[in-house]
């Protein structure tokens, strides 16, 4: 399988995003695939768990601001946080490294 499968298998939506996350270069993340599978896996592992820990924490910031009795936030608010989250998430960089929002 190669690296982008397996980033994708794995729930990343590529080998560039893995790259991003991990701080490594895609060539040295191949060469690591190649040379050292074992090294990749885990940081494949790392990278998935790093990322989850981001979202969950936006998530749970975000729950806190919509559903907390006491929140200074106006259902209106809300609801504009929320559609903003929701295309926050689908941002990724292109070739040159600047983010666009996916359309």
């Amino acid at each position: 399988m190669k690296p982008s499968d397996q980033c994708k298998a794995a729930g990343l939506k590529s080998l560039a995003e893995l790259s991003r996350i991990s701080g490594e270069s895609v060539q040295t993340l191949n060469n690591w695939h190649r040379n050292k599978p074992k090294l990749f896996e885990i940081v494949l592992k790392g990278c998935l768990e790093e990322k989850s820990i981001v979202n969950d924490k936006w998530d749970n910031l975000l729950k806190c601001l919509f559903y907390a009795p006491s929140s200074p936030v106006s259902a209106k608010k809300a609801l504009e946080i929320k559609d903003w989250w929701g295309k926050v998430k689908t941002i990724k960089p292109d070739d040159s490294g600047r983010s666009k929002l996916n359309k």
